[in-house]
């Protein structure tokens, strides 16, 4: 029994640590979507006035925003999951 209690205990511990790195990581992608989101509505005033010149560079900017959103998104379902196994152990 206490083994169990061991391993239940290491189990908890290492969940909160992916947890805690988990979050880290989604805030961090949070602040360079958020800047990528800034770049993005400045090159579309560019464009607007007619400074920039190509569209290119808007089709990367928003291909690249939209797969941070999605990187944020698979961080959050994999946080969301690590509650869950640590609220079921």
């Amino acid at each position: 029994m206490r083994l169990l209690q061991g391993d239940r205990r290491a189990n908890v511990s290492l969940l909160e640590t992916h947890k805690k790195m988990n979050v880290s990581e989604v805030n961090n992608l949070r602040v360079e979507n958020k800047d990528l989101r800034s770049r993005f509505a400045t090159l579309k005033i560019q464009d607007g006035r007619g400074e920039m010149g190509t569209e290119a560079e808007v089709d990367g900017m928003k291909k690249a925003v939209i797969g941070k959103v999605s990187e944020c998104g698979g961080w959050s379902h994999a946080q969301l999951k690590l509650r869950l196994e640590l609220a079921t152990s």
